[in-house]
């Protein structure tokens, strides 16, 4: 009574605006599918299906431009549709985004504002993104705001950027002491080089870029962290820093397509003055003896892994570095000649059936080495021209320049 609606007519209202009635601003909306037009007061459910939203001109509260839903002042984002699909401009008014834009799967590129001062969860899922531009407002990115972001293939930054740069699509910070890599886009294409002033390539910096063709590193480059290059399995051409001092486990993928230099029975790659620096792989696995080039700096992982034939091999004494699992299985390799250049020894580098190794230093220079999983009561000779006064596993090489334990 009193002018009041029964359950009958509430359902019967209900049943007409799931039937599509119009709104009072002309718009056809059935269960907010395709295009939704909000007319004032009227607020917005999340669905998955909506495509676009349109605000009638004079609205006190909303806004709406290009398909997205604004405050009146178009100074905070309220609504991002579930399908709005290709660029996005966002207004210059807003200065935030927050995760507005997360998991959207039909936008391809999103042209910030030079507002907009940090992005965390902002494109987290965006599954179509290809590009976006990084305003000169920006100062902090946290890690999650381009995560599931397959087919991102640039980011654009402004050079006066006091924060941010970008080469080749890929975006750097700029600090004190030079730039440091923070994101490649998975779907970066063809040829890159790394800026000149980065001194170490991050873990997993980029990992499983599949259409990167070729990486140039510059000599500034010290460290390249593991799986840095892991899954980038186009990666035909890549340029080594003569100045490299760590290789991380799994840095690149050494894949069949490598553009390497041959010498004797192994496979490298380095730079234009090294072209010998990293021994990669060998051509002939049935070979019983090695030769490494002698100019060799390291020796990357698993290059004789679970290698039955290989019974000889000496290190020469450029090399620092033997990667993970390089000698690995090598069942028939009884001993070894290690170099006193030799630093690093990854996992199971040298996990075979060694009997006794010859090392060209000294027992504090093995002793201070960083080597892993060497079983320590493995004999270590270490070398001494001369006959040594006191006792002790000392070796050297005879006239005839095979190996020879001093008695």
């Amino acid at each position: 009574g009193g002018g009041g609606r029964s359950g009958r007519d509430v359902d019967a209202a209900r049943r007409r605006a799931r039937r599509g009635r119009r709104s009072a601003c002309g718009c056809v909306r059935r269960h907010f599918s395709g295009s939704a037009c909000f007319p004032d007061g009227i607020s917005v459910a999340r669905r998955s299906a909506l495509s676009s939203v349109a605000v009638e001109a004079g609205n006190a509260v909303y806004s709406s431009q290009g398909g997205i839903l604004y405050n009146a002042a178009k100074t905070s984002i309220r609504y991002v549709p579930a399908q709005l699909a290709g660029e996005v401009v966002v207004p210059d008014g807003v200065t935030s985004v927050g995760t507005a834009f997360a998991w959207r799967t039909q936008i391809t590129a999103v042209t910030l504002p030079d507002a907009v001062t940090s992005l965390s969860g902002a494109f987290e899922g965006c599954s179509s993104l290809e590009r976006v531009n990084i305003p000169l407002s920006v100062r902090t990115i946290y890690t999650d705001s381009f995560a599931d972001c397959p087919a991102l293939k640039e980011f654009i930054v402004p050079a006066e950027h006091a924060v941010f740069a970008a080469y080749d699509g890929v975006l750097y910070g700029k600090t004190s002491s030079g730039l440091s890599v923070l994101w490649a886009p998975p779907a970066v294409e063809g040829q890159i080089a790394v800026p000149d002033g980065v001194t170490v390539i991050p873990e997993e910096a980029f990992v499983s870029c599949v259409n990167m063709t070729g990486v140039y590193l510059p000599d500034s480059v010290l460290e390249i962290g593991r799986n840095a290059f892991a899954g980038c399995v186009s990666l035909s051409d890549i340029r080594l820093p003569a100045n490299l001092s760590y290789l991380g486990r799994h840095a690149f993928p050494y894949n069949n397509d490598l553009n390497c230099n041959e010498y004797e029975n192994g496979l490298y790659i380095g730079n234009e003055e090294q072209p010998y620096q990293l021994l990669v792989k060998i051509k002939d696995a049935t070979a019983a003896a090695y030769t490494i080039h002698p100019a060799t700096r390291m020796i990357a992982d698993n290059v004789f892994a679970i290698n039955g034939n290989v019974e000889e091999i000496v290190i020469p004494d450029s090399v620092f570095y033997i990667g993970n699992s390089a000698f690995y299985g090598c069942e028939n390799l009884k001993r070894i000649v290690l170099p006193a250049s030799l630093q690093i020894v990854e996992s199971y580098g040298l996990q075979c059936n060694l009997e006794e190794i010859y090392y060209r230093g000294t027992a504090q220079q093995w002793a201070a080495l960083d080597k892993q999983n060497i079983d320590e009561d493995l004999p270590v000779y270490y070398y001494s021209a001369s006959q040594p006064a006191a006792g002790g596993n000392y070796w050297h090489y005879d006239a005839d320049g095979k190996i020879q334990v001093w008695e």
